[in-house]
């Protein structure tokens, strides 16, 4: 007597190791773990070696002169003109006349 004569339209139980669904969701949680684990071990492996370098990370150069000027502009300028006006951009010589058209 086969399934069918029986009644039984559904397919046969397997095994809870060889349902490909639980397989699926294990590899893909064990695939996800694995690449978390790379992501912090690249992390601290960076941030180890750096410090052995004495180096520091992050924008905190955009705030410090380079050491050297430029050698040709056209409006006059220099990198002590950067530190005196960290506020903003403009000083006395970019302010615009009054009644110059646009906003300033």
């Amino acid at each position: 007597m086969t399934t069918r004569e029986m009644g039984h339209d559904a397919a046969p139980r397997v095994s809870f190791f060889n349902d490909p669904v639980i397989r699926g969701i294990f590899y893909q949680v064990v695939v996800a773990a694995l690449l978390v684990g790379f992501i912090f071990w690249i992390v601290g492996n960076t941030a180890a070696n750096l410090a052995a370098q004495n180096k520091t990370t992050g924008f905190d150069f955009l705030w410090k002169t380079a050491g050297f000027d430029i050698s040709f502009s056209l409006l006059p300028w220099s990198r002590e003109s950067v530190r005196r006006h960290r506020g903003g951009c403009r000083d006395e010589r970019s302010a615009r006349p009054p009644g110059s058209g646009r906003p300033g």
